[in-house]
């Protein structure tokens, strides 16, 4: 998905430009620039991992569950458009699941299923030592989700 964001292949697309933020999160070991980001300054960070299989590193027997990316836009059509696609046509908003209750609700309101963006231990399993578990909060003055680690909430909320 950061592949396809870089090249601007995404499903879910927009004229915006995007920033990367270096510097919050960890470094990443073996990794000083993304690929194939010609003459990129930014070194890339990480508050969290997103496994790119379901394959548990740590139980075998509890499967990781897919991290579902939804997305939306304001040319999109929505029985309750929020109040910022007046000011700004291009506003464009993502947000992510790990379940179908999840999707359907999301779904129900506008957005559409770009993808599996990954895949994260369940919340309903016991999280390996050092794991931190992910958390999804909602801005409605500015339509905006985002998700990261829970013990940055503070952190985010600011």
């Amino acid at each position: 998905m950061v592949a396809a964001a870089l090249n601007a292949t995404l499903l879910f697309t927009s004229s915006y430009v995007h920033g990367y933020a270096s510097g919050i999160g960890n470094y990443i070991t073996g990794y000083t620039a993304f690929a194939n980001d010609a003459g990129a300054v930014d070194v890339p960070t990480a508050g969290a991992w997103i496994f790119t299989t379901d394959l548990n590193p740590v139980n075998a027997n509890a499967p990781l569950v897919p991290l579902y990316r939804l997305g939306w836009k304001c040319a999109d059509y929505t029985p309750t458009p929020p109040a910022v696609c007046s000011s700004n046509g291009h506003h464009m908003n993502t947000t992510y699941t790990t379940d179908q209750v999840g999707i359907t609700a999301f779904v129900g309101v506008g957005y559409e299923l770009d993808d599996i963006e990954g895949f994260i231990y369940p919340k309903t399993a016991a999280q390996p030592a050092g794991a931190v578990r992910l958390t999804r909060e909602y801005a409605i003055s500015r339509d905006d989700h985002a998700i990261f680690p829970e013990n940055e909430h503070v952190t985010y909320a600011t």
